[in-house]
């Protein structure tokens, strides 16, 4: 008898001992997980990747991400109307561009959540002679009867615009016709407002959208 629970009892030590091992290995963290607002890496082994790039695939794309010294992954803070804002990281001397999700992104102007426009290459660094000229080519405040045609010139056509009656009158009467017009490029637009007696636009900022 007392064999047998000796028999019984090694066979519950060694049957706990494969539990706590197994929950062991499901609590163990790999790969890309999201804590609250932030992300982190793990390795197979649990360990947090810090100071490093990762490229992680996400819904069939790759994208390349930043893990900083405490392990979070750089990314800009989701505006409360959950528009597209970057956030600019300098690593290792040079700065990019990071999103809301956390990812790197490349080619082409983005704005940030002050409404500040900024160029990256298509390998993610930050182009300064570009942002420079975009932003010299028009600035907040600035009126001209020929701001919309100097706007397409340095950005190009817009991929969508829109026009709205406005109340902004700006430099004209109550009785004077004003109209919004919206330029919408990949991941922001250009809001205008134009007196429609005189011809003349005012630019009242690079502002973000929605991006699909």
């Amino acid at each position: 008898m007392k064999q047998i629970k000796k028999i019984l009892f090694a066979t519950l030590i060694v049957a706990m001992t494969l539990v706590m091992g197994f929950s062991a290995m499901a609590a163990t963290k790999k790969g890309l997980v999201k804590k609250g607002k932030n992300f982190y890496f793990y390795k197979n082994n649990g360990k947090m990747v810090v100071n490093k790039w990762k490229t992680i695939r996400e819904k069939g794309k790759k994208y390349k991400f930043y893990f900083g010294k405490n392990g979070k992954a750089y990314k800009a803070d989701m505006p409360f109307d959950k528009t597209y804002v970057v956030k600019v990281k300098k690593i290792d001397g040079t700065q990019y561009g990071f999103d809301t999700a956390a990812h790197m992104v490349k080619r082409g102007p983005y704005v940030d959540q002050k409404s500040r426009l900024w160029v990256f290459k298509k390998d993610g660094q930050y182009d300064a002679e570009t942002t420079k000229a975009l932003r010299n080519a028009v600035s907040f405040g600035e009126v001209g009867t020929d701001l919309k045609e100097r706007i397409i010139a340095a950005f190009g056509e817009p991929v969508k615009e829109e026009t709205y009656d406005s109340c902004d009158k700006w430099n004209g009467t109550e009785e004077d016709k004003f109209t919004d017009i919206l330029m919408y490029y990949s991941y922001f637009q250009i809001q205008l407002v134009k007196n429609e007696k005189t011809g003349e636009y005012k630019m009242n900022g690079f502002v973000p959208i929605e991006v699909s």
